[in-house]
């Protein structure tokens, strides 16, 4: 499988809401042939003409999927409203995505394992939703989750992808068991563990 190097389109964000079209010609001048959008529900149908006029993929993409409001980048939450999971894989269909990322959810719902508990069943329902339009799920861990709480997400090279939430002695694992011929998550299950 070739490599396919992709832009994160929030890394030029000034950029792009200035002017998209003339932002995505330099990114492809620059050799880029995908991208991987934010924010692209409110313009799913203009980002996906832009795209396709400059040459650009965009495979996967970033939206809240277990957040009601917007999450600022600083991990600060806010009462702006999401789109709903099905607007955004609707979204996503029409940008031709394969995957949607959650960036994140604000640092202070992963301080118990009902929260993580809750963060988890909202992500399920959102791959139930992504599956039937042949959408998966991800969820992405920023780094503000680790440096302002007590609280750490990591990833490693295994058959499960934990999320892992440190309190009081104990460490709640979230964990998407993954099928082994597919490849693809079955469900995030928290567990707890003493010591």
């Amino acid at each position: 499988m070739p490599v396919q190097t992709s832009i994160q389109l929030f890394t030029v964000r000034e950029a792009l809401e200035a002017d998209l079209d003339r932002t995505l010609a330099e990114l492809a001048s620059r050799g880029f042939t995908a991208a991987e959008p934010y924010d692209f529900v409110r313009r799913a149908e203009t980002l996906a003409t832009s795209l396709k006029t400059n040459g650009i993929a965009a495979p996967t993409g970033h939206a809240f999927l277990a957040s009601t409001s917007f999450v600022n980048p600083d991990g600060s939450g806010t009462s702006v409203p999401v789109p709903s999971p099905a607007a955004v894989f609707d979204a996503a269909g029409v940008l031709g995505m394969t995957t949607v990322i959650d960036p994140y959810t604000e640092p202070s719902r992963w301080q118990s394992i009902e929260q993580i508990a809750e963060i988890a069943r909202s992500l399920n329902i959102a791959a139930e939703i992504g599956a039937e339009r042949g959408i998966r799920v991800g969820y992405h861990n920023h780094a503000h989750r680790r440096s302002r709480s007590r609280s750490r997400v990591t990833s490693r090279a295994s058959p499960t992808w934990p999320a892992t939430s440190r309190a009081a002695g104990t460490s709640t694992d979230l964990r998407a068991e993954l099928h082994p011929v597919s490849g693809r998550a079955r469900r995030l299950r928290p567990t707890v563990r003493r010591g």
